[in-house]
């Protein structure tokens, strides 16, 4: 065996072993600023709107998932995750760290980006996804961009979404999805500060919820890769380069 021949399996066997390992499948669209093995979400606003009249947190999440993994738009329907709604809801004690509440149906472990790839929060800084109430002075960063597209792909920034929570994902009480008093609090697409979630704090604290608004959705977390059949193409065919060179000085 060449030398050339010996590098070029050493170069094979330590590239393909260098891959990252995945476990679970990801969808081919992936943001350009997220890393290998870096955890992260995608989140979007509904293309429709939906009643806010129901106290059960599930409804919210079955069509919020059944937009999200319907969707091609950059191949959200290949994304093994399911979608939850960005919602609280009076299903839960007020408080606990249940279904009922944004912050927990809608957990964060990662930095979230738009479905388009515009980053919105970084968990490693301030701008976080969910953050202090902003009843705390100072405490608020806001998000890097709004939560202002659908999973269609389309610009929804004017609209309104149903909340029912805190800018911190918690209830606002009295005024959660479902509510009694047939009120909920509401949010705004094209908001980066605590009025993308909740704008009570300039009087709108809340709307009819016979009404028809949108709705965010998150997804499940997903982890960053390098797509490996393009990886094991790229190893593949420099090292045909090197044999068929090897052979051609034989």
């Amino acid at each position: 065996m060449t030398r050339t021949m010996q590098v070029a399996i050493v170069a094979l066997t330590a590239t393909i072993f260098c891959l990252p390992k995945t476990t679970t499948a990801q969808p081919t669209y992936q943001p350009a600023g997220v890393g290998v093995g870096e955890t992260y979400h995608l989140v979007f606003v509904s293309s429709t709107g939906h009643a806010a009249f129901n106290n059960d947190i599930g409804a919210y999440n079955k069509f919020i998932d059944g937009l999200g993994s319907g969707s091609s738009f950059n191949d959200l329907n290949t994304a093994p995750v399911n979608w939850n709604a960005v919602v609280s809801t009076i299903t839960a004690t007020a408080g606990s760290p249940d279904p009922g509440e944004a912050v927990t149906n809608a957990a964060v472990s990662g930095n979230v980006y738009r479905v388009d790839g515009v980053q919105v929060s970084d968990e490693s800084t301030a701008n976080s996804f969910y953050q202090p109430t902003s009843t705390v002075k100072n405490s608020f960063a806001g998000h890097l961009a709004p939560i202002s597209i659908g999973e269609d792909g389309a610009n929804y920034g004017d609209q309104t979404t149903w909340s029912g929570s805190q800018v911190d994902g918690t209830r606002r009480l009295g005024d959660e999805l479902g509510a009694v008093d047939s009120y909920s609090n509401v949010g705004q697409p094209g908001k980066t500060d605590e009025e993308w979630i909740d704008r009570s704090s300039i009087g709108h604290v809340s709307q009819i919820i016979s009404s028809a608004h949108r709705i965010y959705g998150l997804s499940e977390p997903l982890t960053g890769v390098v797509p490996e059949p393009s990886s094991l193409m790229l190893v593949g065919g420099s090292l045909f380069g090197l044999l068929l060179r090897a052979r051609r000085r034989r």
